[in-house]
């Protein structure tokens, strides 16, 4: 079983406590800081300097995945079912989804541009 999500930087090591302490070391978290490329950022936000990423593996028992998901939950942040066997097809997708967002983005600034001059 894998859990991933999206917490503040300062919640990982109380999160990796309680996964470790509640699973009784069955549990795998590893930790990612979030990178928002230079280009995707908004000026002045700093919302990828105050997040990590995390992903949870172990077990697929259901007493263990519910204790999970509770303690999840309570912390701010998102968190999500991580599906192994089609995560590469996913990471294509969420890649794709980001340019065309990009290219929505570029041509509405482009046209506001126009419309202004």
């Amino acid at each position: 079983m894998y859990i991933g999500g999206v917490v503040d930087s300062a919640q990982i090591p109380q999160l990796r406590k309680f996964i470790i302490r509640a699973t009784r070391c069955q549990a795998y978290v590893k930790t990612f800081d979030c990178e928002v490329p230079l280009q995707d950022q908004l000026v002045g936000d700093d919302y990828d300097q105050k997040k990590s990423i995390y992903v949870i593996v172990c077990q697929n028992a259901n007493i263990m995945e519910d204790k999970i998901r509770r303690i999840c939950q309570s912390f701010s942040g998102v968190s999500f079912d991580v599906n192994i066997n089609t995560l590469n097809q996913d990471l294509v997708k969420a890649e794709n989804d980001r340019v065309s967002a990009r290219a929505i983005i570029t041509q509405s600034k482009m046209t506001f541009r126009d419309y202004l001059e």
